[in-house]
Formats: structure tokens, C-alpha cells, sequence
């Protein structure tokens, strides 16, 4: 499934496109430890949730450990929520 949805899919996608930086994933399995994986096993999920959540929130004036927190759990559901919807 990972090949099949970020090597395979990611990168027709990349070529229909002609987007020349197919940067989706880094080295997450030489992780060693939980924050270095998360920001390198889905950089454009990453990306798309600094850019658009934690700067955001950060700016309005929430501490940047509050904004962590809130952009995992609105990840974690939206995961979840993708899941069930493979499932059914």
C-alpha cells in the first residue's frame, strides 16, 4: 500500500503535473525518535499542516506547544476518519 500510494501514485501524479520536486516522503525509518518520524515519513501532509494550522495558530497567539497538540488530535481524527471511510 505505502508503494502503491506515495511511490507509484504520487509520482504519475507529479509527471501528469509536471511537478519537479516528488519529495513525498524523507528517511523516517532512520528515525530515532517520534518527532524526527513524523516530520519525515508524509512531508506533504507535514507541510500542509504547518502551513495551514500551526503558523496560523501560532500567529493568533497560541504557544507553539498548544498548537502542536491541537494539529495532532485535528490529524489524528482526519486519519481516522479517512480510515473508516476505506473500511466501509
Amino acid at each position: 500500500m505505502f508503494y502503491i500510494l506515495f511511490h507509484s501514485w504520487l509520482n504519475l501524479l507529479g509527471e501528469l503535473l509536471h511537478f519537479a520536486d516528488r519529495n513525498f516522503y524523507a528517511d523516517w525509518w532512520n528515525s530515532n525518535n517520534i518527532d524526527v518520524f513524523w516530520r519525515t515519513w508524509n512531508l506533504p501532509v507535514h507541510r500542509w499542516a504547518v502551513r495551514h494550522l500551526y503558523f496560523p495558530m501560532v500567529n493568533m497567539g497560541y504557544g507553539k506547544y498548544t498548537a502542536g497538540i491541537v494539529v495532532f488530535f485535528i490529524y489524528g481524527k482526519f486519519f481516522l476518519w479517512s480510515e473508516l471511510i476505506f473500511i466501509e
